[in-house]
């Protein structure tokens, strides 16, 4: 993703595009003043994270995914990221 400010309808029409996640009752902005927009996105049946990673030498959202498979495969706990509906990550 790009690096800006994004509101509410817009994360509401990203999520909604890429996402069968169903119906959004609520999304909250988790992490401010960070190098990253960060919300909770709280559906009908789970809750979610919504990132944006502002895109600079030492940040690799691409790998990212990658990394968190490795170690989850390994019993670290980390994040889990969910593909978009065309089997990819948002990118």
């Amino acid at each position: 993703m790009k690096n800006k400010i994004f509101n509410m309808i817009e994360i509401r029409k990203i999520i909604d595009n890429n996402y069968g996640i169903g119906e959004i009752k609520e999304i909250k902005p988790i992490l401010e003043e960070a190098s990253s927009e960060c919300f909770k996105i709280i559906s009908k049946s789970e809750e979610y994270l919504f990132k944006d990673i502002e895109m600079i030498f030492m940040n690799h959202p691409d790998k990212e995914p990658l990394i968190n498979e490795v170690l989850l495969k390994n019993g670290i706990p980390v994040s889990k990221f969910y593909k978009t509906k065309d089997g990819k990550y948002l990118g």
